[in-house]
């Protein structure tokens, strides 16, 4: 008989890559630290802008795509808390017969869980981004979410994860 696991397996959620393009303000670099790979931003008072892609579920055969539902971003502030809540934009790409996109802001609400309500305390935090009314993209769609943190002097940011779920 097989044992129970504490580990909880979904197939609907997807792993975003940490990648140093989707990073901007300030000098980020890939960091490995006891095994432990994050985006890591040294000590600067900034205010730090991650652009970062949402990708489609494909369900394959003649399945609509899945609808991204929730964006989870896992970050580690150490040294000195941030200096206000961070913020988060979701926009809808469209991409126009022209070659050029419109933006739409997508509606959605942000929570934080971990140390603190609003996400600035030294320690981890997890924010959730969750999409009010998930919809299915079409062929030229794409999401983006754009998250804003703003450190103080010596705050130092880490982002650990990003995972998107669908419904």
């Amino acid at each position: 008989m097989a044992t129970a696991s504490s580990r909880k397996r979904t197939l609907n959620t997807a792993e975003i890559p940490l990648l140093p393009s989707n990073f901007f303000t300030g000098v980020w670099t890939p960091q490995n630290s006891g095994n432990i790979y994050t985006m890591h931003k040294a000590a600067a008072a900034t205010t730090t802008v991650a652009i970062i892609p949402v990708p489609k579920a494909q369900q394959g055969g003649f399945e609509a795509d899945a609808k991204p539902s929730v964006i989870e971003v896992n970050y580690l502030v150490t040294t000195a808390a941030l200096t206000s809540a961070p913020t988060a934009v979701l926009n809808k790409l469209t991409k126009n017969t022209d070659g050029t996109y419109t933006r739409t802001a997508v509606t959605q609400v942000l929570t934080f869980s971990g140390l603190d309500t609003v996400g600035t305390a030294t320690g981890a935090h997890n924010a959730v981004v969750t999409i009010t009314t998930p919809a299915e993209l079409a062929d030229n769609e794409t999401l983006q979410l754009a998250l804003t943190m703003n450190e103080a002097a010596t705050s130092v940011l880490d982002i650990n994860a990003l995972t998107v779920t669908y419904t």
